[in-house]
């Protein structure tokens, strides 16, 4: 079993939907056209090499 980890810059607003409804952060993460978000990184397992920084 490992971790990932997703990057996602936003802004206040949309902080504020995702703080009263977490399904869709949750939806914008993981779509199908995700890759294509330039305010989402996908991390995945290499997260843990940010500790050296």
């Amino acid at each position: 079993m490992g971790m990932i980890a997703n990057l996602l810059r936003v802004t206040t607003t949309e902080l504020e939907t995702y703080l009263q409804d977490s399904s869709l952060l949750e939806e914008r993460i993981y779509d199908e056209n995700a890759t294509e978000d330039q305010n989402l990184n996908d991390v995945d397992k290499a997260w843990m090499v940010l500790f050296f920084y």
